[in-house]
C-alpha cells in the first residue's frame, strides 16, 4: 500500500464504527483556539504505526507522529523531520538531512540515534511495507545524516519512506512491549484524552513545524460512518469532516452540504465491488462461466438507466490513473463476455449467499447490488455480521459473493493492486515476480501496460464486479484553512489545517 500490498483486506471493511446519534452529541466548550471535527475513519486506541490495519487507525497516527518526510500529493513527498536528501545516481544511496533542533513532545532532545532506532523498527517490516527486502542498511553518517543504502532502487522509495509506518516512535513507546500513545510524540499532537466516541488531541508546542494559526485543541467527534453524517453535519456546527466513501449518493446532498461548508471532492479513495469466495470458487461451486455471467449481467444492471455517471467504475480504477484501463477498454472485456446461463422466465434459478458487515448494508450501493440480482432471478440470502467479524468471516469463505471495499487511490500502481494477490482472489491475476517486476519497472509506459495487463486478466477472469468509484468528500468550516490538494491526496489531514 508495498504499501497496502500487505494490508489484511481492505482497509474500510476492518474499520469499526458505531453510529452516533446527532443529539448525543456534546461538543467541548468551544473557544477560539479550538476546532471540532466529525471523524468517520476511527482508530484503535495505543494502536502501533507498525501494526496499523485501518483507514482510522492511519487517520490519528498522521496527527501524533511524524516520518523523515510526508506525503505531499499522492505522488510526491515533501520535508518533515528532515529538511532535506540527497539521492545517489543509481538511487541506491539516500541521505536525509535532519533539521536542527529536533524535539519530542515533552521537550527532551529527538536524537539521531532515537530516530535510526525507531526506523529499524519499521524496515523489518509493517502492515503495508517491507522495505528490509530492498534496505540493505540505514545508518548514521558522520554528518549525523540518516543514510540509508538499498539492494535496489524501487520508484517509490520516498512514498514508503512517506507511510505513517514509517513514522518516527519514541523508545519509551514501544519498550514494555505493548505501544502506547502516552509515551512523547513527533508529530503535530499529543493526545489529551481517548473516550468512546471522541479523542481530544492537544498541540504538540515542541512541533517541527511552527506555524502560527495551527490550533491549540481539537475534538474528533465519532461518526456514523453512513448517510447520518450529512444530517449530522447540518444541524451540528462542525469544522471539518471527511465523509466515508458512499455516504453520499445524490448530487443533492452536496447542494445542501455547499450551502453551510466548503466541499472539497477527492480523488477516488476506493472502488466498491463484489468479491466471489476464494473458497468455493476453489470447490467449483462458482464457476467460470458463472462469474463471468454475473459480472456482466450486474456490472449492466447496477447501472441501468444511469450509465453515464461520473462515480461508474467498468475497471478497477478511475480513467486516466496510473496503470488503470481507460472505462472504453475496461467496458470492452466486459461485452465480450460470451459465457451465458440459460435464463428461464426471467430467472436463473440460483440462490446466493452474500456477505455483509453491518456497517455497509446500509448504502444505497448494497441495495442496488441486490435489486441488480433479483432482477436477474438470483435469489440472494444475506449474511450480516458485525463489523469486527468481517475479515474473519471473510477469510472462512463460508458464503458466494461479498461486498468490498478497496483500495483503488490514484497514486502509484503499488498502493492499490495487493488485490491481483492470490492471497484474496481465488486465484491470481499476477504471482509475485510479476508484482515484482512492475515493480522495479523504470520504463513509465512499460510500467503501465504490466498493470494494465493485470486488471485486464482479472476481468477476463471474473474475478471481481467492480461497480463504483467511492469518492471523498471533505467539508470545512470558515474558521479554518484547507489545502485543497492536500484534503484531496490524502484525506482530512488535521494536522494541515489553520486557523483564519
Amino acid at each position: 500500500m508495498l504499501w497496502r500490498k500487505y494490508l489484511a483486506g481492505i482497509w474500510s471493511i476492518l474499520v469499526v464504527s458505531t453510529a452516533v446519534v446527532a443529539s448525543e452529541i456534546k461538543p467541548m466548550t468551544p473557544s477560539n483556539n479550538s476546532i471540532r471535527i466529525l471523524e468517520n475513519f476511527w482508530p484503535k486506541a495505543n494502536v502501533d504505526p507498525v501494526t496499523l490495519q485501518t483507514a482510522g487507525d492511519w487517520t490519528i497516527l498522521q496527527n501524533l507522529y511524524s516520518g523523515l518526510v510526508e506525503m505531499g500529493s499522492a505522488k510526491t513527498a515533501r520535508p518533515a523531520l528532515a529538511e532535506s536528501w540527497v539521492r545517489s545516481p543509481d538511487g541506491r544511496n539516500w541521505k536525509f538531512k535532519l533539521r536542527k533542533n529536533l524535539k519530542w513532545s515533552d521537550g527532551s532532545v529527538m536524537t539521531p540515534a532515537d530516530i535510526l532506532e525507531s526506523l529499524k523498527r519499521a524496515i523489518k517490516g509493517t502492515t503495508h511495507t517491507q522495505m528490509h527486502t530492498y534496505v540493505d542498511e540505514v545508518l548514521i553518517n558522520s554528518n549525523e545524516e540518516i543514510e540509508f543504502h538499498l539492494k535496489a532502487s524501487p520508484e517509490n522509495f520516498l512514498i514508503n519512506l512517506a507511510f505513517i509506518d514509517l513514522s518516527i516512535t519514541h523508545p519509551r513507546a514501544y519498550s514494555a512491549g505493548k505501544f502506547s500513545w502516552d509515551a512523547p510524540v513527533s508529530g503535530a499532537f499529543t493526545v489529551k484524552s481517548v473516550l468512546t466516541d471522541r479523542i481530544e488531541l492537544k498541540a504538540n508546542p515542541n512541533y517541527w513545524d511552527a506555524r502560527p494559526k495551527r490550533p491549540e485543541l481539537v475534538e474528533l467527534v465519532r461518526g456514523a460512518g453512513g448517510p447520518g453524517d450529512v444530517a449530522t453535519l447540518l444541524t451540528q456546527q462542525f469544522d471539518a469532516s471527511q465523509l466515508s466513501p458512499g455516504t453520499i449518493g445524490h448530487s443533492s446532498q452536496l447542494d445542501e452540504l455547499e450551502k453551510k461548508y466548503d466541499v472539497f471532492t477527492g480523488a477516488t479513495d476506493f472502488l466498491f465491488c463484489l468479491g466471489f469466495s476464494k473458497k468455493r470458487t476453489q470447490e467449483g461451486q462458482l464457476p467460470l462461466g458463472l462469474r463471468r455471467f454475473l459480472l456482466k449481467w450486474v456490472t449492466q444492471e447496477f447501472w441501468k438507466g444511469d450509465a453515464k455517471n461520473r462515480l461508474r467504475a467498468t475497471g478497477l480504477r478511475p480513467e486516466g490513473s496510473k496503470g488503470a484501463l481507460s472505462k472504453a477498454e475496461a467496458a470492452k472485456h466486459i461485452e465480450n463476455i460470451k459465457d451465458q446461463l440459460p435464463i428461464k422466465n426471467g430467472s436463473v434459478g440460483l440462490t446466493l449467499e452474500l456477505l455483509i458487515s453491518e456497517r455497509h448494508r446500509k448504502r444505497f450501493g448494497v441495495n442496488e447490488v441486490i435489486r441488480a440480482l433479483n432482477d436477474a432471478g438470483v435469489t440472494i440470502k444475506e449474511k450480516v455480521v458485525a463489523n469486527q467479524e468481517l475479515a474473519d468471516q471473510f477469510q472462512k469463505g463460508d458464503f458466494d459473493l461479498s461486498i468490498q471495499y478497496l483500495g483503488a487511490s490514484e497514486a502509484d500502481p503499488d498502493s492499490a493492486w495487493r488485490i491481483y494477490n492470490e492471497k484474496y482472489l481465488a486465484e491470481a491475476a499476477a504471482t509475485n515476480d510479476e508484482l515484482s517486476m512492475a515493480q522495479q519497472e523504470k520504463n513509465p509506459q512499460a510500467r503501465d501496460r504490466l498493470y494494465q495487463s493485470f486488471e485486464s486478466r482479472l476481468l477476463d477472469r471474473a474475478l471481481l464486479i467492480p461497480l463504483r468509484n467511492e469518492v471523498s468528500f471533505i467539508v470545512s468550516s470558515q474558521k479554518v484553512m484547507m489545502d485543497p490538494k492536500t484534503a484531496s491526496d490524502w484525506g482530512l489531514q488535521v494536522f494541515k489545517l489553520d486557523l483564519r
